[in-house]
């Protein structure tokens, strides 16, 4: 069931809990563009692991108000509140992609209410010299953001409509350099009806809030690596053009403490075949013995 929240400054945010509604409470911060139907496919694993599994939308995604400019830390406060309004005081926190630097923003601001961070498959910064092994639509957009928000818009909003008509075969066409690890997952159908669903919630209030959030991932972030002060467990694919591995090392390099888990030849949708392996890893850390794996004798 879909939720609303009423913001400080009056937007409107919605939310939906996966899962056990009783369940111990994680946070997952899903990627771009994504919405809070942006669940992989094997989200089933969630009641079985007895996880409260809390998704809003961004905002200019889904049902969330937009807000125009915004950076990363403009809008992780949002996040603050829904916790607020659930009577949570911290919870394990998960970044997928496009929400990892979301995810890492939200320890620089509310370090007290992280119980365990994970970032998986996590956007770093990227330079000039990243550019060139990017999807197509990344490297375009990367290029675009370099001439103001006008310009990365007027692309955003063409991507749009591609991704409306077939949200499958938009992300194949922006990706298709992608490693034969990442092709071989877009065959899946059950990725396919995932992706599909989630993306199209995600556009449905049109591109701008689209082009808000890219431009704020591909601009400073405001805050330095150094004032992420939870440890940050990241899991990143050698091969994933996303991501490049060699922006992602140089990033954590730069955290005070992290651990960096690489999957060997792997691209950025590895991420939805590695859930047994990731997300026991963040509960364990957040809730030690209270977590409940099913994967366990």
């Amino acid at each position: 069931m879909d939720e609303r929240t009423t913001l400080p400054d009056g937007r409107q945010m919605s939310w939906r809990v996966w899962g056990d509604p009783e369940g111990q409470p994680l946070l997952r911060l899903q990627g771009t563009p994504g919405s809070r139907l942006s669940i992989p496919p094997l989200h089933h694993e969630w009641a079985d692991r007895r996880l409260r599994v809390i998704m809003a939308d961004r905002p200019g995604f889904g049902l969330s108000t937009r807000l125009a400019g915004r950076g990363l830390l403009d809008v992780v406060d949002d996040y603050a509140v829904l916790l607020d309004e659930l009577e949570l005081d911290s919870v394990a926190v998960l970044g997928i992609s496009g929400g990892g630097p979301h995810a890492l923003a939200f320890a620089v601001r509310h370090p007290d209410r992280v119980r365990a961070l994970s970032v998986v498959a996590g956007v770093p910064p990227v330079t000039d010299d990243d550019v060139a092994g990017l999807p197509k639509a990344n490297a375009i957009s990367y290029q675009l953001a370099k001439l103001g928000w006008a310009a990365l818009n007027e692309f955003t909003e063409r991507e749009r409509d591609v991704m409306l008509a077939d949200p499958v075969a938009g992300l194949r066409a922006s990706m298709v350099n992608a490693p034969p690890d990442d092709q071989r997952i877009m065959s899946e159908p059950s990725w396919q009806e995932s992706h599909s669903i989630g993306v199209r919630e995600a556009l449905r209030q049109g591109g701008a809030g689209w082009t808000d959030e890219v431009a704020a991932i591909l601009s400073p972030w405001g805050f330095e690596p150094e004032e992420v002060k939870p440890h940050v467990t990241w899991w990143a694919g050698e091969a994933d053009i996303n991501c490049p591995i060699a922006a992602v090392r140089r990033y954590v390099a730069r955290l005070p403490s992290a651990e960096l888990h690489i999957w060997e030849g792997a691209g950025h949708l590895r991420q939805y075949l590695r859930v047994n392996e990731f997300l026991p890893e963040l509960m364990r850390r957040a809730f030690g013995g209270q977590h409940i794996d099913p994967d366990d004798d």
